[in-house]
């Protein structure tokens, strides 16, 4: 592998991660939009409703941003490695790409050193909007 074949390697990984930083933080202010929407539509447009709508629009994404963080860790890696096992026996499937559940985590360890900190696409704007919505209530 020349030098040429790593920076292009390189480079490329790079925009990959920018492009699902930018594709995950477009899901989340999605998300919040929505809840923002939905609090303003069915309360009205006024400040209890804006600050509302503000504060429920950060908590959204503090929750997707801690579960997006707990699943990072691998908290949830056993119930998922039951679940495929479960769905490959009711469809018969019997294919042993993994013998346990040690070496199903230690596959998604691999997979999880690109994508450690996608939690705080969820958290910095989650506590944005929370901060925005308790200086509206205060102001």
């Amino acid at each position: 592998m020349g030098m040429n074949d790593y920076f292009s390697k390189s480079q490329n990984s790079v925009k990959q991660i920018i492009l699902f930083i930018i594709k995950k933080l477009v899901l989340g202010l999605i998300i919040s939009g929505i809840w923002i929407a939905v609090v303003l539509f069915t309360q009205g447009i006024s400040d209890t409703s804006i600050t509302n709508a503000l504060f429920i629009g950060g908590i959204v994404l503090v929750v997707i941003g801690c579960f997006s963080f707990l699943i990072n860790q691998g908290f949830f890696d056993i119930v998922a490695y039951n679940v495929i096992r479960f769905t490959n026996f009711v469809k018969q499937y019997k294919d042993k790409s993994f013998y346990g559940t040690y070496e199903y985590t230690k596959s998604k360890e691999e997979k999880r050193k690109s994508t450690r900190w996608v939690c705080l696409i969820y958290l910095v704007p989650g506590l944005i909007l929370i901060l925005a919505s308790i200086i509206y209530l205060l102001v």
